[in-house]
């Protein structure tokens, strides 16, 4: 039995527009829909039902099947010849659909080449990137300079802004307001001066210095234009002559076909009576005009459009909720389905108390703002717990002591703003050993990720210079701009290089591609991650790249245990995983139950029975240059005084303060969606905070929503249930920068299997016959480190031993008497800790090693380093220089270091560096 709401707009007749608030089924509306329309007389190809992505419309097409198949069942012969033409009916995106208009119109009319082929994403990439660089290299020099010393004093970060804007336009240029503006930086500054006087309530007026400034900017912003639309120009131009076609230009073509050629807009629309649209708030520009453009025919289609405005949360995409708006005045009838099938009643109520305020108690500045019908239900329950909280730390442990329990036999979602405001409480999880899910985000969109694919495209391709810049200026290297550019300058010269440490590890990254499709290509980069200490680096100064870059390692591992490809094929896997929009990987094994952590946007359309709502703030943008889908502008310098005057910034920089003053507004309007779908995933029980860090309280979910919080106290918690919550062990060896680091430069100091490599060069050889110099050492090690941690002698060779499939008799012997030598001479080395790792952070390096033993005394700490093999004078000065080293991490920790010690086992002696 469908609900009245439902009913009511099933038997609507004419153009429709239904909105479907959170959790009212708005998937079985269309599927009933399509049953309706076959049951009076429709054919199935020809309803069009147009899904925002292609996951979507295959789940539709599977519903409407099984729907269709009930009433086969029944008899019906209507729906026979519907589950006959099931196949071939027009269900699919936006995106398809133009595609299949092109292929049986557009060739015949003159508007589409059949021997296209669709770019895939690395391929629209690579040939973006291609048109972009080749326009940037043959510009007027001045022109460039020009623009980039505007946007930064750095001119490589200002370059890549400016190719960073140029690229993303291009990609979303059905939605990016140039594009529709016809690169007219007049049209682009008179639309914002209009949205700047709505949202201010002010008539636009400007000082003589303003305006000065005010045309500076428009000069600017046409200069900027300029090169955009040559580096377009230039992408339209190489995919016509490589015979490629993008997902932007389907829409395009279609768009034009349908406004310049009459026959094609009547024969087109005659095919289809009517055409669903789902998902409708997160349509751009492009997709309405084609709609309209069937509407301007003798024969029209009829349109019925179902989607939930408040869901519209995609603004970084470009996405323009005002179209749903001009969809509604457009259309001849609206609906509303508000009975929710998903939340418990009680839940049902807070809902309507938020967002009748965020959404109906509001002016209406700009006319796209939107209104909340409140939600009817009849499921009993429903539960909502506030948290007040002043670190983020603290929310996290109370909402898991609120829903241990429960995450045995329910789901628990946690969802975030981003996947960087996950990260506090992944992090409490893995310390308490709780296993979780991460869905629906790509989880290789990170920092680590990107670093470690310009490593491998260089090792890929030794002449892509540009992925080489990229990987010296990473944290693998540390370089900034100019030392990268200078350090590639020297090595294309023949010049070398002073630095020892970069020149060593390049050595090793040589060795590296040596090995190139010599092994498998996961324990390639292992050993990329292992000899260049980039692993540990984001260990401790980047836990999301960390753990994004170890799952990256596993995919790859799956990935090649069904594919035998080549390294070079392999890179291009992981770029694609990497730009992939639909990749979601669960970082850990997905159980019926329990915690899901996922972002906003990754938790659309899913259900939990529990959502715990972590809290989110937005860094400020301070950037100089400013660009979005209502326009671009760059802040012009001043100098900034404490005694700087709003106005008198908005007169140093007009243009740019009135674009960020409309940008911030639709931020706080995206901000309200964002509660909204966050909110409603709940189907029992809700968990959100009040941040009490000052003396007032915040409402800690978006801009300007703090009035939310005397709705919110009327459920605050008074005691939370009884659980164990481990206190997390002070670590004693890290020092952890405290501010953001850009570049970071990663130091590994040698191990022992390095110094006794160097050792077998000399005449006397320490290791047993049989044994490399590494090998003996790592057993030496282990039975060192057995002996400080209390092992009989029996034991601690067991255990040194263990690795070795036949341990040689004189090995044996030989590590009987280090055992009793250390046993005679040092048992105090007993009371020590043994293999301590070590890190450092200062002046944008990352050191990191290991103490083979630390000894607590009563004047300090002593640090021991074991050492195999026989005294060398060299080498002893490399060993002076790494215990230095470690003295200097353990000062920075705090500890005072009482003495330093070389032990040489093979020859009996200790030698304490001074």
């Amino acid at each position: 039995m469908l609900s009245k709401d439902k009913q009511k707009a099933l038997t609507v007749s004419g153009d429709t527009i239904v909105e479907a608030n959170a959790g009212t089924g708005k998937t079985r509306l269309i599927v009933e829909k399509v049953v309706s329309l076959i049951e009076n007389g429709y054919r199935i190809d020809e309803i069009v039902l147009i899904t925002f992505t292609e996951a979507a419309a295959g789940e539709l097409k599977e519903r409407v099947k099984n729907r269709i198949y009930e009433e086969v069942m029944k008899g019906k012969e209507k729906f026979q010849d519907a589950i006959l033409l099931l196949p071939s009916a027009p269900i699919s995106t936006i995106h398809a659909f133009c595609y299949e208009i092109l292929k049986r119109f557009g060739f015949r009319y003159g508007y589409f080449d059949i021997d296209c082929e669709m770019l895939t994403e690395i391929e629209a990439e690579n040939m973006l990137e291609e048109a972009v660089f080749k326009v940037i290299s043959n510009i007027d020099i001045n022109l460039l300079r020009n623009v980039i010393k505007r946007i930064s004093s750095d001119y490589i970060a200002g370059l890549n802004t400016l190719i960073n804007f140029i690229k993303e336009s291009i990609k979303h240029r059905t939605r990016f307001a140039v594009f529709q503006e016809n690169f007219s930086a007049d049209n682009m500054f008179l639309k914002v001066e209009e949205l700047f006087n709505l949202i201010t309530s002010k008539s636009f007026s400007l000082t003589k210095i303003a305006r000065q400034n005010y045309e500076i900017e428009k000069n600017l912003a046409k200069e900027i234009l300029k090169v955009l639309l040559e580096c377009y120009k230039s992408y339209e131009e190489t995919k016509k002559k490589k015979k490629k076609v993008g997902y932007n230009d389907l829409l395009e073509l279609t768009h034009k076909m349908l406004t310049e050629n009459d026959n094609a807009r009547e024969e087109i629309a005659s095919l289809y009576k009517y055409i669903i649209v789902d998902e409708f708030q997160d349509t751009d520009p492009f997709q309405w005009k084609i709609l309209k453009l069937l509407k301007q025919t003798t024969n029209p289609p009829t349109i019925f459009i179902v989607g939930d405005p408040k869901q519209s949360i995609y603004r970084f995409r470009s996405a323009d909720v005002s179209i749903w708006n001009e969809a509604s005045k457009y259309m001849k009838n609206q609906c509303f389905l508000t009975k929710n099938f998903r939340s418990g009643k009680k839940l049902l109520s807070f809902f309507n108390a938020i967002f009748d305020n965020i959404y109906n108690q509001n002016g209406k500045k700009l006319g796209i703002e939107l209104s909340f019908q409140p939600f009817e239900g009849e499921i009993p329950g429903g539960e909502i717990l506030s948290v007040e909280f002043t670190k983020e730390e603290e929310f996290a442990e109370k909402a898991i002591a609120l829903t241990l329990e429960r995450s045995k036999n329910r789901k628990i979602a946690v969802i975030g703003r981003s996947r960087s405001s996950l990260a506090v409480f992944e992090k409490i999880l893995r310390e308490k050993g709780i296993v979780f899910s991460v869905i629906g985000s790509n989880p290789f969109l990170t920092e680590g990720v990107e670093e470690l694919l310009h490593l491998l495209k260089w090792l890929k391709d030794r002449d892509d210079l540009k992925s080489f810049f990229f990987f010296l200026s990473s944290r693998f290297c540390g370089l900034n701009h100019h030392e990268a550019l200078t350090f590639i300058k020297e090595k294309t010269t023949g010049n070398k290089n002073k630095d020892k440490e970069l020149t060593k590890l390049l050595e090793k990254l040589e060795d590296i591609r040596n090995q190139k499709d010599k092994e498998l290509h996961a324990i390639l980069l292992n050993r990329i991650l292992e000899i260049t200490g980039f692993i540990e680096m984001l260990s401790v100064l980047d836990r999301e790249s960390y753990f994004s870059v170890l799952e990256l390692v596993k995919e790859v591992a799956n990935f090649e245990m069904e594919n035998a490809v080549p390294f070079d094929s392999m890179v291009d896997f992981i770029e694609e995983l990497k730009n992939s929009r639909d990749a979601g990987v669960n970082i850990a094994p997905e159980d019926e139950n329990g915690y899901f952590l996922m972002t906003i946007h990754g938790s659309k359309g899913l259900q939990f029975n529990d959502v715990i709502l972590l809290p989110w703030k937005r860094s400020p943008i301070n950037s100089f240059f400013r660009f979005t889908s209502t326009g671009f502008g760059i802040k012009l310098f001043y100098e900034k005084t404490d005694k700087t005057t709003p106005e008198e910034e908005f007169e140093a920089s007009p243009f740019f303060f009135m674009l960020k003053t409309v940008d911030d507004y639709l931020d706080y309007l995206e901000a309200k969606n964002l509660v909204y779908v966050s909110m409603t995933r709940a189907i029992e029980r809700l968990i959100v905070g009040i941040n009490t860090q000052k003396s007032s309280k915040k409402f800690p979910y978006g801009k300007n929503l703090d009035k939310l919080v005397p709705i919110v106290e009327n459920y605050k918690i008074t005691k939370f249930p009884e659980i164990e919550i481990p206190k997390k062990e002070e670590t004693k060896l890290f020092t952890i920068p405290e501010k953001e680091i850009n570049t970071i430069k990663v130091i590994y100091p040698s191990t022992h299997e390095a110094e006794t490599e160097k050792s077998n060069s000399e005449t006397k050889i320490a290791a047993p016959e049989g044994m490399s110099p590494a090998e003996y050492g790592t057993v030496v090690h282990l039975l060192c480190e057995a002996f400080v941690k209390n092992a009989t002698k029996e034991e601690a060779i067991r255990y040194a031993t263990s690795q070795l499939i036949s341990p040689p008799s004189v090995l044996i012997k030989r590590l009987k008497e280090i055992y009793d030598f250390l046993h005679k001479k040092f048992p105090q080395l007993r009371k020590g800790e043994a293999e301590i790792d070590v890190k450092y952070f200062t002046d944008r390096t990352f050191y990191s090693g290991r103490i083979d033993i630390l000894l607590e005394t009563e004047n300090g700490v002593e640090v021991w380093d074991i050492k195999t093999g026989f005294f060398n004078e060299v080498l002893f000065e490399q060993y002076k220089e790494q215990l230095f080293f470690y003295k200097k991490i353990l000062e920075a920790a705090g500890k005072k270091v009482s003495g330093l010690k070389l032990l040489y086992v093979d020859e009996k002696k200790v030698i304490e560096i001074t």
